[in-house]
């Protein structure tokens, strides 16, 4: 039996997750999102272009095009991701957060949150093409529930990726993370990275930040210092990896800030449901047996 104070906390944190309605994307409705990459992504295809979308004479100059093939293609793949972000304010005080993140061809993804931010310990997502499932672990307690926001739409893995935490954020991508980099590298020289052996060109990207703004950290910091952002992308627009990397000023004390985020898209990879996802109707039964004794 769950504990009142876990019930409390939780009841927090999910009022939090319920007034927030979609994430990034390229954009979150509620209706289904058209793409023009046809067929799915496989990474082989000699046809390929000879540089990534958005790039004109070695250089981004379309941010935008580039971010719109990047979530494109995920879309429709089957991939893994991982981030890991910290944040050391000191020699012993410091914020970690680690996602990891499976995706299907089909829409179907698992997703685990570990983070020293949030309420939980840990979070487990299971999205099975139509609604959403989550476990929430505090101590040796978990708790399980559907896994949706007000509208009733469920968090994409993108949304885990970048706001692993609540609140979560709506609405475009370019709120935060990849677009918000990206789009500050316009006009970046990309270098090609030789690789043998191997059917696609991949290029490294890389900037200088210097402005908060270029973090999306503007509202929590006062300036930023030594930032920098490199990422790797092939030439069909997948952004296969990148590292960020700035120290941030804060009421004159420092906050050294690294994000490494990277994407393997492989067919093979098999995503599955996982095995708590029985409770989350148990539970749910249980608790509409007692609402309906009470009324």
């Amino acid at each position: 039996m769950q504990t009142e104070s876990l019930s409390s906390l939780l009841l927090v944190g999910l009022v939090v997750l319920s007034g927030c309605s979609g994430f990034p994307g390229p954009e979150t409705s509620e209706t289904e999102q058209t793409t023009d990459v046809s067929p799915p992504y496989d990474g082989a295809d000699s046809s390929q272009p000879n540089s990534p979308p958005g790039v004109r004479d070695g250089r981004l100059v379309n941010p935008e095009q580039l971010l719109d093939q990047h979530w494109s293609i995920l879309s429709y793949s089957t991939y893994s991701a991982e981030r890991h972000y910290t944040e050391q304010r000191n020699s012993s005080q410091s914020v970690q957060t680690n996602v990891t993140v499976e995706h299907a061809s089909d829409g179907r993804y698992r997703a685990t949150v570990v983070s020293t931010q949030g309420l939980s310990d840990r979070d487990e997502y299971w999205f099975d093409g139509e609604l959403g499932y989550l476990a929430t672990t505090i101590g040796n307690e978990t708790r399980y529930t559907r896994a949706q926001t007000a509208r009733g739409s469920t968090p994409l893995p993108e949304d885990l990726l970048y706001f692993a935490t609540p609140p979560y954020r709506s609405g475009v991508v370019n709120q935060r993370g990849l677009y918000q980099y990206i789009t500050a590298a316009r006009g970046s020289t990309l270098e090609t990275i030789e690789r043998d052996n191997e059917s696609d060109t991949l290029f490294r990207l890389s900037t200088q930040l210097s402005d908060p703004d270029d973090t999306g950290s503007a509202a929590r910091f006062d300036s930023i210092r030594n930032g920098s952002f490199t990422a790797v992308v092939d030439s069909w627009g997948v952004v296969h990896s990148y590292q960020l990397s700035y120290e941030a000023v804060v009421g004159g004390r420092i906050v050294k800030i690294t994000e490494n985020v990277s994407y393997e898209l492989n067919p093979e990879t098999n995503v599955t449901p996982p095995a708590w996802i029985n409770h989350v109707d148990d539970e749910n039964e249980s608790e509409n047996s007692v609402l309906s004794r009470a009324s």
